[in-house]
């Protein structure tokens, strides 16, 4: 009896050390891991490089959308000859200038229009970005649960080896039933498998955090993690946040797009107004003999399209109508998703405390219950059903740590933390 409490002692004693040692590795680390990770993504990712060139093109099409302010202007010159071998010689050389004095206000309506596309394109990679680093931040929580899962599972496999040792001497020494050692060998092999399970858990994490860094995963990854417990402000600035969530912006852009549009139309019932200058040169022989110029001022009134017209200004007025209850109704949901992501994070926090503190009463109660079950009190069920219970809530620890990470991980995204340096 004494040489299997010795036994058991030395084997706790053996577990922790190799779980204190595995603390302190993943806590050099950890920091430094996921800052390189997260500036890798930034630059690599392929949704985040796409978002780059859609807003480089829509800078480029808002500066080329300036050009309609300024004159077109054009120059031409042509040459003939006769083709019955005459002498006789044609040149002649002009230029043109086209300027839209008024066109019912479409020239700034494109402009305004341009510059729209181009915050809308900024602000869209804002929430790339976001939406980019959220999957990381998750991922990479992925990957410390897969680390936790793995070394529960050893842990759990050196206990269950252990006891398995315990019910077979008693078993041989008639203290125990085939029953008891049948059910300890299969736990022993459930838990085997649960061990290869979290080692395979462990490499898909590694690939979708490599997936999503925008690079190939090594054959032997080294990203080293560790849970830490996320630090979010006590009494956040909801109202603040709304304001400078990025679908919050796309949606105010959209109100802008319709009401520019809504203006647009009401401008097609106007005229529009073109000016235009033209000067030259020309001749039969060489050098220039004769020169001329010309002005014209053109005044367009849209007589036919005027009904036309009128049903787009109708049809726009509705968009604007229907772009505003949008802006509304995504007010009122982003404000309630943050409110609820907040509150997700509190119970997360609040439950990963009850479950460590029933955690630790659990392992105290098994430590008491096997000194019972050596000396004969409990029978073999009683102690096994403890010692189920310390496994599964084991479990339990490890799944709160995921629910708060991954809601730590979701108000990240809700107020922009996971860009900031």
């Amino acid at each position: 009896m004494e040489y299997l409490k010795n036994h058991i002692k030395l084997g706790s004693f053996l577990r922790k050390s190799l779980l204190i040692s595995l603390f302190l590795t993943q806590i050099a680390w950890a920091s430094e891991s996921w800052e390189e990770l997260r500036s890798t993504a930034l630059e690599n990712n392929f949704e985040i490089l796409r978002a780059e060139e859609s807003l480089y093109r829509a800078r480029l099409s808002y500066i080329s959308s300036a050009k309609g302010f300024l004159p077109d202007r054009s120059l031409a010159a042509s040459a003939s000859k006769d083709s019955d071998g005459g002498k006789r010689n044609s040149l002649s050389l002009n230029a043109s200038y086209n300027f839209s004095l008024f066109r019912g206000g479409r020239t700034r309506f494109d402009l305004l229009r341009s510059r729209l596309s181009y915050e809308s394109a900024r602000i869209n990679l804002e929430n790339t970005r976001r939406g980019v680093i959220y999957r990381l931040r998750t991922s990479f929580g992925d990957l410390i649960m897969a680390k936790e899962h793995l070394a529960a599972a050893q842990e759990t496999l050196a206990r269950l080896k252990q006891n398995f040792e315990i019910i077979s001497m008693r078993y041989e020494a008639g203290r125990e039933d085939r029953g008891a050692l049948l059910r300890a060998e299969a736990d022993l092999e459930r838990e085997k498998y649960n061990l290869a399970a979290s080692e395979r858990r462990l490499t898909r994490a590694y690939e979708d955090l490599y997936y999503l860094i925008g690079k190939n995963m090594p054959e032997n990854p080294t990203v080293e993690a560790e849970f830490e417990s996320p630090n979010i402000p006590s009494s956040p600035d909801m109202d603040k946040l709304l304001l400078i969530h990025p679908e919050y912006l796309l949606a105010m852009n959209s109100l802008k797009g319709a009401e520019l549009s809504h203006s647009e139309k009401k401008g097609n019932l106007w005229p529009s107004l073109t000016a235009s200058a033209g000067a030259g040169m020309t001749t039969d022989e060489s050098p220039f003999d004769e020169s001329f110029w010309q002005t014209s001022v053109s005044l367009k009134f849209p007589f036919f399209n005027l009904g036309k017209d009128i049903i787009s200004l109708n049809v726009s007025k509705s968009e604007k109508h229907l772009a505003l209850m949008s802006l509304d109704d995504k007010k009122q949901n982003l404000m309630l998703e943050i409110k609820n992501t907040y509150e997700d994070f509190l119970e997360a926090e609040k439950n990963l405390e009850i479950q460590e503190l029933y955690g630790q009463a659990t392992k105290e109660r098994v430590e008491i219950i096997m000194e019972k079950y050596l000396n004969g009190l409990i029978s073999y069920y009683e102690w096994d059903a403890a010692e189920r219970e310390l496994i599964s809530s084991r479990k339990n620890i490890i799944s709160a740590k995921s629910q708060l990470y991954n809601a730590a991980a979701r108000w990240e995204r809700f107020s922009g933390l996971g860009l900031e340096e």
